[in-house]
């Protein structure tokens, strides 16, 4: 091999490794970056939602705006959703080609021969080669393998979306709970407080009678206790209250002095199409995010299941091909110098004989992942009939027992109002008697209050097992 060749095919062989091994190096350097600074968009972005927590809206916060600030600000949620990410590149590298092979080398070598005839004539001869080869070798894959692998991939990443959805509806939920909680403890310490304002006053007219000597310092006592008991009450509750509030911040991302919560629309009823089970169970498989999950790993064991199958076929391994040149040149004592020049083409093809595969036990593990997929997603539709059976006719009750209540609440209020504002006029009534007739309104008007809320509270809880707000897909 001359001396030009020899080096053009050094030269290509060693552009062809340089920009390999750049290749590399940028690869790794995409797949690790380094730490960056924060960017002016994202300073703009965290100025702007500093200015928005900063200036709560007017009136008080709704409770679906808490709710869905908690929703978009559950960690969980955004980690499953950077998991969904991973495992879409993570798919992409399972079903990657592998990168091909390159060989390249150079053989030399001398070769020295001496003979003696039978006459005692010595003879000689010599030879010098030099060569050299270049070989590629291709890795292949199974493109009916890769086919399911790439849709197991697709549904994975659902079912991690869907569960990063599910994460964020249970918080929804939970916010939505509290808020409810929150208001029925402020309206209750309203009604303890004019309770309170009554038991003041019923005590200090037990300490004018106690001083007249009309009545017993046992019944001041007794005023006394009722007032502390009731205070003690109302303190308790003020403290549970602010508990939730602070955990209604905790989970929505915003100061808890600015938590204020704006009074819902406590008129709005479910509409009546949602009252019937079949309809609310089939708007429930739609809707719910664990079902869809679910659904979606199924779908997962399904292709995975496939994928295990097709790998049963046999398939290339890898093809290669190598191509060597050589050059010799002989010289001996009986002919005169022979030069010689020889090329070699080689085609090889590698096939995977899936041997043990045949032996089906990775089938038999992806079919007994799919049953117990499968047995999941059974299992969720039998609980959501199951839920949605029962929360429906509870909430069917608690219904009837609240327009049963707001019927008579309104007539009775007005009754006994003006009866006892007429008694309290006439001085044969004692006023520790119109006091506690006024006490026992307000411990109705309490019981009516508790069976509204009440209510709400099933209402808040067929929308739950029902996926979302049934106003909202009305």
């Amino acid at each position: 091999m001359n001396d030009m060749t020899r080096q053009a095919f050094w030269r290509l062989s060693g552009w062809c490794v340089g920009v390999w091994l750049m290749a590399g190096c940028a690869s790794v350097k995409q797949a690790t970056p380094e730490p960056r600074p924060a960017t002016p968009e994202g300073t703009n972005a965290a100025a702007t939602a500093a200015a928005r927590i900063s200036s709560p809206p007017e009136g008080g916060y709704a409770w679906d705006e808490l709710a869905r600030l908690a929703a978009a600000n559950s960690s969980e949620a955004k980690v499953l959703l950077l998991e969904a990410e991973a495992e879409r590149h993570q798919t992409a590298v399972d079903t990657g080609w592998r990168n091909p092979q390159l060989r390249v080398g150079e053989h030399w070598g001398d070769e020295d021969e001496t003979t003696v005839s039978k006459n005692s004539d010595r003879g000689w001869s010599e030879k010098d080669s030099d060569g050299y080869m270049t070989g590629l070798r291709v890795y292949t894959v199974n493109p009916f393998v890769n086919r399911w692998l790439r849709k197991r991939g697709a549904a994975s990443v659902q079912a991690k979306d869907a569960e990063a959805e599910e994460v964020k509806y249970a918080v929804y939920c939970e916010v939505k709970s509290l808020c409810l909680e929150a208001e029925m403890l402020r309206e209750d310490i309203g009604m303890l407080e004019q309770m309170a304002g009554l038991r003041k006053q019923m005590r200090n007219a037990r300490t004018e009678q106690t001083d007249a000597g009309v009545a017993s310092a046992l019944e001041l006592i007794r005023a006394e206790t009722r007032l502390a008991m009731l205070d003690s009450e109302i303190h308790e509750k003020q403290t549970a209250r602010q508990q939730i509030v602070r955990r209604i911040a905790v989970l929505a991302g915003v100061p808890a002095e600015q938590v204020r919560l704006r009074p819902p629309d406590f008129d709005r009823q479910v509409d009546s199409a949602y009252l019937d089970a079949a309809v609310l169970t089939d708007l429930a498989f739609l809707r719910r995010p664990d079902l869809q999950r679910a659904l979606h790993q199924k779908d997962a064991a399904e292709h995975g299941l496939k994928a295990a199958q097709a790998g049963q076929i046999p398939w290339f391994e890898y093809v290669d091909g190598v191509y060597e040149g050589e050059t010799a040149h002989t010289s001996s004592s009986e002919a005169a110098q022979k030069h010689q020049d020889m090329t070699e083409w080689q085609a090889r093809v590698a096939v995977t004989l899936p041997v043990f595969s045949w032996l089906g036990d990775e089938v038999r593990l992806n079919r007994a992942q799919l049953a117990a997929a499968e047995e999941r997603v059974q299992g969720l539709y039998d609980k959501i009939r199951r839920e949605v059976d029962g929360v429906l006719e509870d909430y069917r009750i608690v219904r009837a027992e609240r327009d049963r209540v707001a019927a008579e609440n309104k007539r009775l209020r007005e009754t006994m109002t003006a009866r006892i504002d007429a008694l309290a006029d006439e001085a044969t009534v004692r006023r520790e008697d119109v006091f506690a007739a006024r006490e026992e309104l307000i411990g109705y008007m309490r019981v009516c209050m508790k069976a509204e809320r009440e209510c709400l509270r099933l209402t808040q809880y067929l929308e739950t097992v029902s996926g979302g707000s049934l106003a909202s897909a009305r």
